[in-house]
């Protein structure tokens, strides 16, 4: 068998793998009949390289193709937001302020809570929440001696007394809306844990979660119906 013979074979059997791998749409394949043998050998020479290039040009376009999947970018999974009562870090440039009613109701309670003077608008019966020997209804809230949760101590000495943390602190306090979260919710009625809206937090320096918090609950008229 000559030389020209077994290379024109290998060219046919690459072509035809080629062609099976790869659709191309054009004119009628290209016909060797009639070509002087030289000729015949340089152009099976060039199908033949031009096969191979078709061939792993097609593969390499597989293996991308396979890697990176039909093209579209899968978005990245939420950020999981922490639940209430789930400790999570605070951004101090970023602060919530509260409704102008709330904001006034909740500077009125801070300066009576300091002076005993001009206190602001509680509901009938406010909500305690923070613990302590009292009960939980203050029917009696414009009266700071009511707020005291210890036996034998009332105000301003007892250290279960929002009212009294207040007093005895000194220089400006941070006012923001909502819950601190720092693992309190656990605690609160059901009905005040979902009344988030409503909340204004009252804190010393420092974060809330670190340091002492109250929290106030006003309504949207500014009447303050619980605190803790």
């Amino acid at each position: 068998m000559s030389e020209d013979a077994v290379t024109e074979s290998e060219a046919r059997r690459l072509l035809g793998a080629a062609a099976a791998t790869i659709e191309v749409d054009g004119p009628a394949p290209l016909t060797l009949t009639g070509l002087p043998e030289a000729r015949r050998h340089r152009r099976w020479s060039a199908l033949v390289a031009v096969a191979a290039c078709v061939v792993l040009v097609a593969g390499a376009a597989w293996v991308v193709a396979r890697q990176l999947g039909d093209g579209r970018q899968v978005p990245p999974e939420p950020a999981q937001r922490p639940s209430i009562g789930e400790r999570r870090s605070e951004d101090p440039a970023v602060r919530r302020e509260p409704s102008p009613a709330r904001s006034a109701a909740t500077d009125r309670f801070i300066r009576w809570a300091r002076n005993g003077q001009s206190p602001p608008r509680f509901a009938d019966r406010v909500r305690r929440m923070t613990g302590g020997f009292s009960p939980p209804w203050v029917d009696e809230p414009t009266d700071r001696a009511r707020w005291s949760g210890c036996s034998g101590l009332g105000f301003p000495d007892c250290g279960i007394d929002p009212v009294a943390r207040i007093f005895h602190t000194k220089g400006e306090l941070q006012v923001e809306a909502g819950l601190p979260g720092c693992g309190h919710d656990d605690t609160l009625p059901p009905a005040y844990r979902a009344a988030t809206s409503d909340v204004v937090r009252v804190s010393g320096p420092g974060t809330a979660c670190d340091g002492w918090y109250v929290l106030l609950w006003i309504d949207e008229g500014g009447a303050i119906y619980g605190v803790m």
